[in-house]
């Protein structure tokens, strides 16, 4: 975490240097972050064997809770902050071109890191850690960059209180596309809930998960969420056309770190700082969530 920080105060303090960097720098933290995404799952046994049984299922919670949490961001965007919201200017949206480049190109990391994880033999054991150490401190210092821009906004709008309203949102749609789930499914409706109020906090959350209701549950959270996650990276740059806080909806609370270089470069960078905001709320509250729903049981 200190790190973390480290590098973000990097990225400030020389931000007027290398601000004409900071999206070549995003782009290119961003492909090695999914190529070490890719190479984790390649290698986990337990995910990859787990993918047949439980796929369909994980498929199903992860659209239902991403679905479910963009169009209450949605309905509460248009209700009460779509006319605070800066409107990117017409040539900013320039055709589905270069979304669809971003997505194919973030497919192709991920593959690549899917197969090398799987089938490379002789992959040094330690080569994902180092990409992504490598992928954090590109990210860091260029979101970094433009946190100066994300301050001198915050400084500048009116009812603020609305945005830190979102991770609120989020969790209430997580948790209703849980259930939703649940009840096409026939799961528990708290295991339901759960697994929706996971929020892509999935290293912490599919721990308690397993311990309360078992290693299939466990293992249902943990890939549905790793599934979110993903979706945030290929449907963000799109879903901006319509809404821009549907990424939070979906990333969860990876909108702190793992998600933020998508968000990044798919918003005016002002929504930088509301990613982290939302990331370090949710992952505040999915334990408390968890342990609600578990003590109420």
């Amino acid at each position: 975490m200190w790190l973390v920080l480290i590098f973000l105060i990097v990225g400030f303090i020389f931000s007027n240097r290398l601000y004409r960097w900071a999206d070549p720098m995003i782009r290119t933290g961003l492909y090695i972050l999914l190529v070490a995404m890719g190479m984790n799952l390649g290698r986990n046994q337990e995910i990859m064997q787990a993918i047949p049984m439980l796929g369909a299922q994980a498929v199903l919670y992860c659209l239902a809770t991403s679905l479910v949490s963009v169009l209450v961001l949605l309905l509460y965007e248009r209700l009460f902050i779509h006319r605070f919201i800066r409107r990117r200017k017409p040539r900013e949206r320039s055709g589905l071109g270069r979304e669809a480049l971003l997505v194919g190109i973030i497919t192709a990391c991920l593959i690549a890191g899917v197969l090398g994880g799987r089938y490379w033999v002789s992959m040094p054991s330690n080569l994902p850690s180092v990409l992504f150490s490598l992928s954090l401190v590109i990210i860091c210092i260029s979101i970094g960059v433009t946190i100066r821009g994300s301050l001198q906004f915050l400084t500048r709008t009116k009812k603020l209180w609305l945005y830190a309203m979102v991770p609120v949102m989020v969790t209430i749609g997580s948790v209703g596309g849980g259930l939703l789930a649940g009840l096409i499914t026939g799961l528990d409706p708290v295991d339901s809930a759960a697994i929706g109020g996971t929020m892509v906090f999935y290293s912490f959350a599919s721990v308690i998960i397993t311990h309360q209701s078992g290693v299939d549950i466990g293992l249902l959270a943990l890939l549905s969420n790793i599934l979110r996650e993903i979706l945030t990276f290929a449907a963000a740059p799109f879903l901006t056309r319509f809404s821009e806080l549907s990424p939070f909806g979906i990333g969860g609370a990876s909108t702190m770190d793992v998600t933020l270089p998508v968000i990044k470069h798919s918003l005016p960078e002002e929504y930088t700082l509301l990613g982290i905001f939302n990331g370090v709320v949710l992952s505040v509250a999915v334990p408390l969530l968890l342990i609600l729903l578990y003590g109420l049981a």
